[in-house]
């Protein structure tokens, strides 16, 4: 599938606005998502990008071709934590970007043990560009977080399993299975310093990432990709 110019994704990338104005290093680790996953899995992963208020949960509608060139539709349910009080753990913000750096970290460190990540806050506030400060990686923090707590929950449509001979498929899918972060108390006055992070991500997610498979959807045939609101029950 040909490069949409005028896509939020390809503005980003120039820097022309769009959810937020990214810096030149931001600009780059998001053309490093462009050429790795290609156009509509970035859109995916971008989702939440720039907001600063979303739901508790997210409906995502990706259109795409099947084999029989037939337009296809797959319903994916992004589900979280969901405090009583009405408060969203859904990636926003900065979080994608964070994201990004991250899954770049992970494909390009050398000899690394993929798809588990050992990092630093100095990496990825290099790769991004960002001010170092106590904030800030708690801004860090606070992203990882939230995509370690995500599910993926999907489903084939009936015009797909009829083509399979099939009358049921549901999966859920977690893109981050491990998180783990270690601090010490150092100095005489008991400073707290983080001394390890560690991600062991889902290796089936990622080989879908890479091989632009993810939800059993050829990526290099999708349409679209947009938030929709929920479906409405069945009685």
């Amino acid at each position: 599938m040909g490069r949409n110019q005028n896509s939020e994704l390809g503005k980003l990338i120039r820097g022309e606005g769009g959810s937020l104005w990214p810096t030149r290093l931001e600009r780059r680790i998001l053309k490093f998502s462009l050429d790795t996953f290609g156009e509509m899995l970035s859109q995916f992963l971008l989702t939440g990008i720039g907001r600063k208020k979303v739901g508790q949960r997210w409906y995502l509608a990706i259109s795409f071709t099947s084999e029989s060139r037939s337009l296809w539709k797959r319903q994916v349910q992004v589900i979280t934590y969901e405090p009583l009080d009405g408060e969203s753990f859904l990636p926003q913000g900065r979080d994608p970007l964070v994201l990004l750096a991250l899954l770049l970290l992970l494909l390009h460190k050398p000899h690394a043990e993929k798809p588990v990540l050992s990092y630093t806050h100095e990496e990825v506030l290099q790769l991004l560009g960002w001010d170092d400060s106590e904030g800030v990686r708690h801004e860090i923090d606070e992203a990882i977080h939230r995509y370690s707590l995500l599910m993926y929950l999907w489903e084939k449509s009936q015009d797909e399993l009829a083509g399979i001979n099939h009358s049921h498929y549901k999966a859920r899918e977690r893109m981050i299975s491990e998180y783990e972060t270690t601090d010490r108390e150092v100095g005489a006055h008991g400073e707290i310093k983080r001394i390890a992070n560690r991600l062991i991500f889902n290796d089936y997610f990622i080989r879908g990432l890479l091989q632009r498979t993810l939800f059993d959807v050829d990526w290099n045939k999708a349409r679209s990709v947009k938030l929709v609101t929920a479906p409405k029950r069945k009685r």
